[in-house]
């Protein structure tokens, strides 16, 4: 094939194979794309948009500052209100922009590969398994910062690559530049650019690595002011808000085995073999070959590679040792699925050229079934769940009719709490406000969970009515037990499930008890 001799060309094919299967999928009905794949992370975001397009500063509830969110993503997004997108028209045009970017973000991998190894097969098999991966593609249609951030990492490894080799000022703030986006786009994104740093120490000196580093501050300097002088840190509060319900609800004393075992199935499942006994021992080999062989050919050109990999090892154990939020983890680990499908293919690459004429022969093989794997569980996308919902590997989708479904179950001036917010406020209109209860976008919240007085700040937000699965409200009891008052919660009506999990509405009943209890019946 003439066109597997030209990189340009192959970037190019693998783009239009991406997009055109991101736009196959987009073209069905809304309900469908908000089953399968809108978390209710995504309506937080768009609420922080539509309430930054009205001139407000970054918020959920066009009350309640926050930094719980990733900046760039927000900010990409906010033009769309601007344009006076209906709320569903906007939550589809945050999926299309997804899509694009995830679809960038599989050309721009391809031409990694091409660039590391020098291989065209290499780069074009590549680039097909991660646009027709499921797992990448789940991702890419979240309508979140997933693929921009992934499309923004990819790009500072190859300018970090055009860097080392022509170190010009023009480069460095152009890779500068880059960087701070990349970490506006996703915080735990500076895993990468530390990498990057450490990278540009070791093939050239400390001057080079000062100057792309206070240009990338410059770029992220604006939103860390805001962050560190409402919130005192740069670190957005939704991370503080996590680590607080995972050690709040004990996850903090999962069992390490099980949590890798949770990021090894789904690291594993970008290549189809996540049911296999051994997962990690798997993983560690493959990461541990590839990295071998770029030490032993001492290739510059094989940074880009490792860049990616070490920082695929660093985002993982990250989230296995100090997050281990499981739930999120098949975004959280975006990166380190793209560096696990390097991982394998490179090394197989390798392994397959000491077979000589049969070794191209054997990667044809391989390539093509994983992609006739993708292919097969791809078709999940096309299945248009029914209104049962769909649950699918990150968890229960569909918040967005559920939403609408619970804020047409109560008086119009309602207040109404829920861990779950995201979609609820973002539908919401003028005459419900909906508080957030998990600290995600609220410190409010946060400040109350940390004092186990969950309770008290209920009362104090005059909320009627608390939302959530049955899960959520035992976490809100248990986060009140120093509440000093007890709430009676009275079951008022259930929804429709979520897979294995249902929305329950309560209405709120405030007592004079001296026992700080949540009571729900």
């Amino acid at each position: 094939m003439t066109i597997l001799k030209k990189p340009g060309k192959i970037v190019f094919l693998i783009f239009a194979i991406a997009i055109f299967i991101r736009i196959a999928i987009f073209l069905q009905d809304f309900s469908y794309l908000d089953r399968i794949f809108l978390p209710d992370d995504t309506y937080y975001t768009l609420s922080i948009s539509r309430n930054i397009a009205g001139g407000f500063f970054p918020s959920a509830d066009g009350v309640t500052l926050t930094s719980g969110f990733q900046p760039l993503i927000a900010f990409v997004i906010a033009p769309f209100f601007l344009l006076e997108f209906s709320n569903d028209q906007a939550a589809l045009a945050s999926i299309a922009l997804s899509g694009i970017f995830g679809a960038f973000a599989c050309g721009l991998f391809a031409k990694l590969i091409f660039t590391s190894v020098n291989s065209s097969l290499l780069a074009f098999f590549g680039g097909v398994i991660v646009a027709t991966s499921p797992l990448i593609i789940r991702n890419d249609m979240n309508g979140l910062e997933t693929s921009l951030s992934m499309f923004l990492c990819l790009c500072a490894i190859l300018l970090y690559i055009e860097y080392i080799k022509t170190p010009t000022i023009h480069n460095a703030g152009i890779l500068g530049v880059i960087i701070g986006f990349m970490i506006l786009a996703r915080v735990d994104s500076a895993i990468l650019a530390a990498f990057i740093g450490l990278m540009i120490v070791v093939r050239l000196n400390v001057r080079q690595v000062i100057m792309v580093s206070l240009i990338a501050a410059l770029v992220v300097a604006p939103w860390w002011g805001y962050c560190i002088f409402h919130f005192g840190s740069p670190i957005p509060e939704s991370g503080a808000a996590v680590r607080q319900l995972i050690e709040a609800s004990g996850g903090d004393r999962m069992p390490m085995e099980m949590a890798s075992d949770l990021a090894a199935s789904i690291l594993l499942d970008g290549i189809h073999i996540s049911n296999i006994s051994y997962k990690e021992p798997l993983i560690i080999l493959s990461v541990l070959l590839s990295i071998l062989i770029i030490f032993s050919r001492n290739d510059r050109t094989l940074d880009g590679l490792l860049l990616l990999i070490l920082c695929g090892i660093a985002v993982s154990l990250f989230y296995i040792l100090y997050l281990p939020a499981f739930w999120f983890f098949p975004r959280y680990l975006h990166i380190s699925i793209f560096a696990m499908i390097a991982s394998v293919i490179t090394a197989f690459w390798f392994v397959a050229q000491s077979f000589d004429k049969h070794g191209e022969a054997i990667f044809w093989g391989l390539g093509l079934l994983i992609i006739l794997f993708n292919i097969n569980k791809g078709v999940i996308f096309f299945s248009r769940p029914d209104g049962s919902l769909y649950n699918g590997v990150a968890g229960a989708k569909g918040y967005r009719e559920i939403a609408i479904d619970i804020l047409s179950s109560i008086p119009s001036h309602s207040v109404i709490g829920a861990q779950q917010s995201g979609a609820l406020g973002y539908y919401a209109g003028e005459n419900i406000r909906v508080v957030n209860l998990d600290g995600v976008v609220d410190s409010g919240a946060y400040k109350a969970i940390k004092k186990r007085e969950l309770s008290k700040f209920i009362i104090a937000s005059n909320i009627d009515y608390i939302v959530g699965w049955d899960i959520n409200v035992r976490h809100m009891k248990m986060h009140s037990i120093n509440s000093g008052g007890n709430l009676d919660l009275v079951e008022v009506k259930r929804f429709k499930k979520q897979g294995l999990d249902q929305f329950i509405l309560y209405l709120v009943k405030q007592q004079n008890n001296p026992i700080a209890t949540m009571t729900s019946h």
